[in-house]
């Protein structure tokens, strides 16, 4: 997964609070979500720090919507607007500007009404990411339950096997947008889709039946799956390889959820997890299709 991910899922440890501890408490990532103890530790990581003309970071953002919104505390618009004062005048700080703050919800969400500018956008799309990783999490500990001990080997390497899949299909759709700013986002928002859409396969995977998708479906799938893999396969030499290497982590992942719905649930559900995955799989590049007109 990436980096921030990881950080971000982590509880937070002994010493100073940094600013990603600090946005793990607020969003209840890797830990219980406590609004105050958030707010408390954003002044203690920013809010003694002057803006220094540059941009507002996603902490010193959060923390002043915390302020204006009532959100840990008490509103206080005047500490709000200090600590945006000297900050470059972007869409972070004319977004928070333009908001009516006359009746404060408590339930503001910067990153999903303002967003900010490409590095906001981008941090705000990394917080997400770490939210479904422990989603994914959360539903791999549920799975374990259902699932003799001796399955549990399989299912580990299942899941390492879609983590490769996920680098490889992160990679793809960032070089949609090769050399732009915004393919940072496309990317971040990839591994957070994929990942919460692994969340509930895993989930559902209990209650799964042969009857599903039956060994015809499969065959329809795997056509419709590479007709529209040669529609995708448009593009230069590097866009072919990456998407190359996706598909076949995608075979990978796939074969090592059917091996292990199998060894859990029997023969039959092989070819359904199969027919279940490619059937996704299909759709999905058919979706992407879409919107770049291949």
């Amino acid at each position: 997964m990436l980096p921030i991910a990881a950080a971000l899922a982590v509880a937070v440890v002994a010493g100073p609070p940094t600013s990603d501890d600090c946005l793990a408490i607020y969003y209840g990532i890797g830990r219980a979500r406590d609004i105050p103890a958030a707010r408390r530790c954003l002044e203690g990581d920013v809010g003694r720090v002057p803006c220094g003309g540059s941009s507002p970071d996603i902490d010193r953002a959060v923390l002043a919507v915390m302020y204006l919104d009532a959100q840990g505390g008490p509103a206080e618009p005047g500490r709000a607007w200090e600590l945006l004062s000297g900050c470059f005048e972007d869409v972070t700080v004319t977004g928070l500007r333009e908001r009516s703050w006359d009746s404060p919800t408590g339930t503001f969400d910067f990153c999903e009404e303002i967003g900010g500018t490409t590095f906001t956008l981008n941090d705000c799309a990394r917080l997400r990411a770490a939210a479904g990783d422990e989603s994914r999490k959360a539903a791999i500990v549920r799975l374990r339950k259902l699932v003799p001990p001796g399955l549990h080997r399989l299912l580990d390497g299942a899941e390492e096997s879609w983590s490769a899949f996920v680098s490889s299909a992160v990679a793809v759709d960032g070089d949609r947008y090769r050399g732009g700013t915004i393919a940072t986002s496309v990317m971040l928002e990839t591994d957070r889709r994929l990942t919460a859409e692994r969340a509930r396969w895993l989930d559902a995977l209990a209650g799964v039946r042969t009857t599903d998708c039956d060994g015809g479906a499969l065959f329809a799938e795997d056509r419709r799956l590479n007709a529209a893999y040669r529609r995708a396969a448009d593009g230069d030499a590097e866009w072919k390889a990456l998407l190359r290497k996706a598909q076949r982590a995608w075979i990978v992942s796939r074969d090592a959820d059917a091996a292990f719905a199998k060894a859990w649930k029997g023969a039959g559900m092989e070819a359904t997890v199969r027919c279940l995955s490619t059937r996704a799989r299909a759709a999905a590049i058919e979706a992407d299709l879409a919107p770049h007109g291949r």
